[in-house]
């Protein structure tokens, strides 16, 4: 019984300190007017200038779209994306969150409707160098 309450307090140890290093970005807001695009498996990627933006564009964007007016002075520019094998469903981002290490965003594939109508989109967020991972329901 020691050994359970033991191994129970350690695993509780354990937690507390891998969710310390962990907060919510309270501030993100979604922001259109981006180009549409096409990748071939889910993702999520940060911009901290226009010459970012285009380069990620380059060879993927469908619908070209003048991004001048983004303050990458003082925002980064999130994008998250199913890809192609989302098939007819959309990205519904729940949560984003900021460790040490990285921006992690939460996301789920949801039935596009008229609140969520393509698998990917476009976030404002404080300024970040970090870069980005996606964890997909």
């Amino acid at each position: 019984m020691k050994i359970i309450l033991s191994t129970l307090l350690i695993l509780s140890a354990v937690m507390a300190f891998a969710m310390g290093d962990r907060s919510t970005l309270s501030s993100f807001e979604k922001v259109e007017g981006f180009a549409s695009f096409s990748k071939p498996v889910y993702g999520v990627k940060i911009f901290n200038s226009e010459e970012e933006y285009a380069a990620f564009h380059k060879a993927r964007a469908l619908v070209s779209k003048n991004t001048a007016t983004f303050d990458y002075g003082n925002f980064s520019l999130l994008t998250a994306y199913l890809g192609k094998e989302a098939g007819d469903s959309c990205i519904n981002v729940y949560r984003i969150d900021e460790t040490d290490k990285y921006i992690v965003v939460y996301a789920e594939p949801v039935k596009c409707d008229k609140e969520w109508q393509t698998p990917y989109v476009y976030y404002k967020i404080k300024k970040t160098d970090k870069p980005a991972k996606i964890i997909v329901k």
